[in-house]
This record gives structure tokens, sequence and C-alpha cells, in this order.
């Protein structure tokens, strides 16, 4: 296990596009100076499970290598490539192939994991 990431910004569950399997994290930063702001876009690729909050404030995010089985409502589920945020105490999982971690200033309603 190995940490990826680290911020202490608040993040959200911005999107998810099921033609893709993209999910996004995002944080808004203000810059109340400047009257702007940017994005912290944290996108999973080929996400096959989601177990977060949609509101997170302070992450860290692992990326686990050893293969871990756990119990989703009744059903058990193979994770064999997973990331793991934590936040405030709790621990989330997920399922996932690749992660990627950007900073941009499109406009907080916008996103472009749908696009290839």
């Amino acid at each position: 296990m190995e940490i990826i990431f680290e911020s202490k910004e608040n993040f959200q569950m911005w999107d998810y596009n099921i033609s893709h399997r993209r999910l996004l994290l995002r944080g808004v930063v203000p810059n109340i100076k400047e009257r702007s702001h940017h994005n912290i876009d944290i996108v999973f690729t080929s996400t096959y499970y989601i177990g977060i909050e949609t509101n997170l404030s302070g992450i860290k995010i692992y990326k686990h290598d050893k293969p871990r089985k756990i119990l989703a409502g009744k059903k058990e589920i193979y994770l064999e490539r997973y990331f793991e945020i934590r936040s405030q105490g709790k621990s989330f999982l997920i399922g996932a192939d690749l992660i990627r971690i950007e900073t941009n200033t499109l406009d907080t309603m916008t996103t472009n994991i749908g696009k290839s």
C-alpha cells in the first residue's frame, strides 16, 4: 500500500460517466483575492466499485496491490485493483484500474470525463 495523494481540501463526488466508467471527485479551491478558483480533479478510470460518501473533507488516497474481498450489502465483491480514501477517520474504497489527478480552471459545473 502506498499513499499517492493527500489534500486538506473538501472533495465531492462530482460526476460519473457510465459508458466510460469514469468517476470524478472534485475539490474546488477558491482564490478570493483574484475572484477565481481552480479545481483539483481526481478521475478514476474503469471504475467497477464505488463505496464512498458524496462529500469528503481532507483526504489521503492509497493504492492497494493486494486483492481483497468485501461485503457490499449481502453480496461479496472481489476487489483486485482498488484505491482507499481516508477522510475524517473513515475509510472508503473505489475499485478502478487507474487514477489521474489534475488541476484545472474549468467552470465548476463543467466536467470532461465523458470525453475520450
